[in-house]
């Protein structure tokens, strides 16, 4: 009876969400080199510890992969992999963050990361780098929804 009980719950345990933060969905994409030109990729999910990467490539577990979030792409399933590259990161540095992470989980559709930060340093850029990403979408949601008809014209 003991043993049943120990199965139930790592059957239990295995099946929760094991992850330390929750992810939110903003509209950012990934870039990454693969060999050739680097292509936009949609993010479904990110947070401080991870993110969830729509890709067609394929890696080993535990791969290292260096990413570039670039915040305010409009990545849809028609356009991810059309665009070349961020082009304002210049401009606006504070659009894009560059981070180590390491392929945990491989889906039919994408790819989970954990990312990897060298020092607190970039761990707080990270996380800045997405409040400043949440509240932008915040406000452009609110901007858009008020006045439909901006850009128009």
């Amino acid at each position: 009876m003991r043993s049943v009980r120990k199965w139930i719950k790592a059957r239990v345990a295995a099946l929760t969400d094991r992850r330390k933060s929750t992810r939110i969905s903003l509209p950012l994409v990934a870039y990454y080199w693969n060999g050739s030109s680097p292509q936009a990729h949609q993010v479904k999910g990110v947070s401080p510890g991870g993110a969830y990467i729509v890709t067609p490539d394929r890696w080993y577990m535990g791969t290292v992969l260096r990413l570039t979030f670039q915040y305010g792409s409009n990545c849809d399933d028609s356009q991810c992999g059309d665009t070349q590259g961020p082009r304002t990161v210049r401009d606006y540095p504070e659009i894009t963050q560059v981070v180590l992470a390491k392929l945990v989980r491989a889906d039919p559709d994408g790819v989970g990361v954990r990312l990897i930060f060298l020092n607190r340093r970039e761990r707080r850029r990270f996380k800045k780098f997405l409040a400043v990403a949440r509240a932008r979408d915040i406000y452009e949601t609110i901007v858009g929804s008020v006045w439909p008809t901006r850009g128009v014209g």
